[in-house]
C-alpha cells in the first residue's frame, strides 16, 4: 500500500502477462488527469458546445 500510495477506497487494476505474472496498478483519479492533455490553440476559449459542433462538422467533412 505504501509503494502504491493507496489509501482506504483506492481502486487497483490487475493485469495478468502470459498467465503467470500479474501487474498491480493504482487507478488515477479523474482529477489528477486534468491538464495532462494539451488543448490546441484552436480551441481555448470556445465552449463545449463550439467544440462539439465544431468536431461534428469535422466528422461530416471526413
Amino acid at each position: 500500500r505504501d509503494a502504491l500510495s493507496l489509501s482506504e477506497g483506492d481502486q487497483v487494476v490487475f493485469r495478468v502477462i502470459e498467465g503467470e505474472r500479474a501487474i498491480l496498478a493504482r487507478t488515477p483519479d479523474l482529477l489528477e488527469l486534468a491538464g495532462s492533455v494539451p488543448t490546441p490553440a484552436e480551441a481555448r476559449g470556445l465552449s463545449w458546445d463550439e467544440i462539439r459542433r465544431r468536431a461534428w462538422a469535422a466528422q461530416v467533412r471526413g
